[in-house]
């Protein structure tokens, strides 16, 4: 086993703990060059103080990870909106859009609080068979569409038999 001392902490170290530039090894050992390259990363590549979420569209200050990483988002329940509208093939722009056309509300019951699992918002309805974008509604409307497979035949009769047994 090959030894060798950074040029940056000054520790004596196996090459097993460096990058290898060339023929060589490089010169600082990998713990060294990740914190130089985050910290470069950091003031060279994103200077911008101010970013774009890229869930809401909202102005953020910008932040990173432990990795040094730059977030993206707000928070979690923006992370999870902007993935949910990347799956679906729409934007922000897009999903606003929907729902000023539904009046604010959820396609079927129009409730203007998107209630349940989904946070603040509306869950975007979508064919199972071909993908293609529906439109939005709330937790438990979108939850009654998925339990009854999606069948119009099956909501009739779950209609039927309500109808049946009203008090």
């Amino acid at each position: 086993m090959l030894i060798k001392q950074c040029g940056k902490c000054l520790e004596h170290k196996p090459t097993s703990d460096f990058f290898r530039k060339g023929d060589g090894w490089q010169y600082q050992c990998k713990p060294c060059a990740r914190v130089y390259y985050n910290t470069w990363r950091r003031t060279t590549l994103n200077r911008e103080l101010v970013v774009e979420c890229g869930g809401c569209g909202k102005r953020i200050e910008r932040t990173y990870d432990d990795l040094g990483q730059p977030k993206k988002h707000c928070d979690h329940q923006c992370a999870r909106r902007y993935h949910t509208l990347k799956q679906r093939g729409l934007t922000p722009a897009d999903y606003e859009a929907m729902l000023a056309e539904q009046d604010g509300g959820c396609a079927i019951c129009g409730t203007t609080e998107p209630k349940g699992s989904y946070g603040k918002v509306f869950a975007i309805d979508h064919c199972h068979a071909t993908g293609k974008v529906r439109a939005l509604l709330c937790a438990p409307c979108n939850q009654t569409l998925g339990f009854m497979r999606d069948d119009p035949a099956l909501l009739r009769v779950a209609a039927d038999y309500l109808e049946r047994h009203a008090a």
